[in-house]
C-alpha cells in the first residue's frame, strides 16, 4: 500500500515508515518536540514509536497518522504525552 501523500518540510524526519514533524512553539508544552504526523510505503504492520529524535522527545501522535495503513499494532513510548490533532498547534515551516 502506498504512503500517504504529504508535502514534506525540511525539519521532517522519516524512520521505519513514520514521518516526524517537529513542533515549534514557545507558548507550548510540546515546545521543541517532535510529533507522529504521517506514515510512508515503507510503514510496517508493527511500528514502534521512537522516543527521541534527533535528541528531542517525540511527544504527540495525531490520531490520523496511521489511518489507511496496514499497520495493525503501535507502540508507544512513555514521551508521548498526548493523543490528539497536532493541528491545533503550531509547527515550524
Amino acid at each position: 500500500m502506498p504512503g500517504k501523500k504529504f508535502k514534506q518540510r525540511k525539519t521532517d524526519v522519516i524512520e521505519n515508515g513514520i514521518v516526524y514533524r517537529l513542533y515549534k512553539d514557545t507558548h507550548s508544552t510540546y515546545e521543541n518536540s517532535y510529533y507522529v504526523y504521517t506514515y510512508t510505503e515503507d510503514l510496517p504492520e508493527k511500528v514502534v514509536v521512537a522516543d527521541r529524535i534527533e535528541g528531542l522527545p517525540v511527544t504527540v501522535l495525531d490520531t490520523k497518522s496511521f489511518q489507511r495503513s496496514l499497520c495493525r499494532e503501535v507502540i508507544l513510548p512513555d514521551s508521548v504525552l498526548r493523543k490528539g490533532v497536532p493541528g491545533q498547534f503550531k509547527t515550524e515551516d
